[in-house]
């Protein structure tokens, strides 16, 4: 038999020889809980209306999505403003990072990459390096912060 709250009928694989088919068990129909009330009654030992006191600051640092990170991408327009970035990984490519940068930023030119040794970065499958990435594009891109910047 099998548990069930009302209106949550069970079903589970039929064990046999042939395919597998579905078999309805009897189900033991539980009553929901009654309903909690919360009331918004004060407290006995507060006699008057105090304003609530506002939260006091997080005394936790601050974490940063950036800290490890061992590729980072930047306009080449404005190398001083990282677009985003990543900690590099085992099976990366180049290839991966041009399919990244085309979800972080939107191209309506053709663009390349080039690395800080102003070596253009070809789409293909070899393994990505660590370090600086620059995006080249003969015109100006949007960057897609949407999802990004939080």
């Amino acid at each position: 038999m099998i548990l069930a709250p009302l209106g949550f009928p069970r079903f589970h694989p039929c064990p046999s020889n042939k395919a597998t088919t579905l078999r309805k068990e009897p189900i033991l129909h539980l009553p929901y809980p009654n309903p909690i009330t919360i009331s918004t009654m004060s407290s006995p030992s507060s006699s008057s209306s105090n304003p609530p006191t506002p939260p006091e600051p997080s005394t936790m640092p601050s974490y940063s999505r950036a800290e490890g990170r061992n590729v980072h991408i930047f306009n080449a327009n404005d190398p001083d403003t990282v677009l985003g970035g990543l900690i590099l990984t085992n099976g990366v490519t180049n290839a991966n990072l041009y399919a990244m940068v085309e979800i972080i930023v939107i191209v309506t030119s053709e663009y390349f990459l080039r690395n800080e040794g102003n070596i253009k970065i070809e789409k293909d499958d070899h393994p990505l390096q660590p370090g600086k990435y620059y995006i080249v594009a003969a015109s100006k891109f949007l960057h897609n912060c949407s999802f990004i910047c939080r």
